[in-house]
């Protein structure tokens, strides 16, 4: 039976998906996957899957939209989504499948502030072929990037440390083979913050290597590149001469 045609669209989407989970299987468990990482269920089970996936996304995000407030959108992402989509995400990895639940997973991910586990899933993406919904227009490496850049920014702000994400980002940017396609304004700014964090350590030499090259890629690092140059200039001068036997 469809719904009332005197309801909102918002709820008869509710409705809807209401009924595609009436109609749903009971889930099916981790062990059930073969060993070889393709679901044993029967392409009925996986129609229904993805017509609830459809349905209740489609209504999860109208709701989303409804909230003006980015702090409540985020708290609601927090608390409700992701526990609530988490099962299905995980059945999706052990199947093997693609699914726009799973991009809009790692964006809320990171929304969420829980960036172990972005990046755990964003590798998983990058490894099965798994993109992110048209509608954000970017490239996982690039979204995933940016996303813990900004992470990395605020953590050195407030003085925590930024390791070992930010360093497992540069590492993938900057790999021989298959290396993340980046724009060089992001990748500056994973040197920045990792030089600011050894100048924090007194670390001076890397400090100086790391903004540098933040310099180099077009970073506006002036001002602390040219701290750390006086400081490892006068550190350099201060130390013990070596002495010739």
């Amino acid at each position: 039976m469809g719904a009332p045609c005197g309801l909102g669209p918002l709820r008869r989407q509710q409705l809807a998906a209401a009924q595609v989970v009436a109609a749903m299987p009971a889930p099916i468990a981790p062990a059930a996957v073969s060993a070889e990482g393709v679901s044993p269920t029967s392409p009925m089970q996986n129609a229904q899957l993805n017509a609830f996936l459809h349905a209740s996304l489609t209504t999860d995000l109208a709701m989303l939209k409804e909230h003006p407030s980015m702090e409540r959108k985020i708290t609601i992402k927090r608390e409700t989504l992701l526990p609530k989509y988490a099962e299905y995400v995980q059945r999706l990895q052990e199947a093997g499948m693609q699914h726009d639940l799973i991009g809009y997973y790692l964006v809320w991910l990171f929304d969420a502030g829980d960036v172990g586990k972005g990046l755990e899933l964003a590798m998983w993406c990058l490894g099965h072929g798994q993109n992110l919904p048209e509608r954000f227009n970017s490239t996982v490496p690039f979204f995933t990037a940016s996303a813990v850049a900004t992470w990395a920014e605020a953590e050195q702000t407030a003085g925590r440390t930024v390791n070992p994400y930010a360093q497992m980002v540069l590492d993938a940017i900057s790999a021989t083979e298959n290396p993340w396609p980046v724009p060089d304004s992001v990748t500056s700014r994973f040197y920045r913050v990792l030089g600011l964090q050894a100048e924090t350590a007194g670390n001076l030499q890397e400090a100086f290597d790391l903004l540098h090259r933040a310099f180099e890629l077009g970073a506006q690092v002036k001002t602390a590149f040219t701290r750390v140059e006086k400081a490892l200039a006068k550190q350099q001068a201060e130390a013990p001469s070596a002495q010739t036997p």
